[in-house]
């Protein structure tokens, strides 16, 4: 694996662009099938790693 600069020629840069499209369309199709949570309780656990903390109040989580 090379660390240094790339240098891409017409068509590199192209298959870039191309990419670059299919990757947004995947995300904007990913949010179609994404169901926004109003609200969370203090009765589910939320892990992260090997931490897990319950949530002792509602957290809104609308600003994703």
């Amino acid at each position: 694996m090379n660390n240094g600069p790339e240098i891409h020629d017409e068509n590199g840069i192209e298959c870039m662009r191309a990419s670059g499209k299919l990757a947004a369309q995947v995300l904007k199709f990913a949010g179609t099938l994404v169901k926004v949570m109003s609200c969370c309780y203090k009765s589910l656990t939320f892990s992260i790693s090997k931490l897990s903390f319950p949530l002792d109040k509602p957290y809104s989580f609308y600003s994703f």
